[in-house]
């Protein structure tokens, strides 16, 4: 299987998808070595909201990596945060998004070589 063989696609505002997004920010935090479950549990409950508020805004755009099987290979998501008038740029939201990756670990080095080729 190559990169090829996946499917990019916008995260919608639905439950599965959002589920998703919510499932692999825990992974990320917990791959990071956060291993406290009941910590990764609250966050996750409090990201849950947030996370549907900012993206019926708007602020919050995510894509995912789909499989042949139908399963989330990868995704990545971006937070487009409000920025004050600033001396770069005039436009409302800044560069300076906030952006969490999560891939599949059987999958992540060959994702991360497709983004790497892909931004060259």
């Amino acid at each position: 299987m190559s990169v090829e063989d996946f499917e990019i696609r916008a995260a919608r505002l639905d439950e599965k998808d959002i589920e998703a997004i919510v499932h692999q920010r825990r992974a990320m935090f917990f791959d990071m070595g956060h291993r406290d479950e009941r910590a990764l549990e609250s966050m996750s409950e409090r990201f849950r909201p947030w996370l549907k508020r900012k993206m019926e805004a708007g602020e919050y755009v995510a894509w995912f990596a789909i499989a042949p099987d139908e399963s989330v290979a990868a995704g990545a998501g971006l937070w487009l945060m409000d920025w004050p008038p600033h001396i770069v740029g005039g436009g409302r939201y800044s560069s300076r998004g906030s952006i969490d990756r999560k891939a599949n670990p059987d999958l992540r080095s060959q994702w991360d070589s497709h983004l790497a080729a892909q931004t060259n």
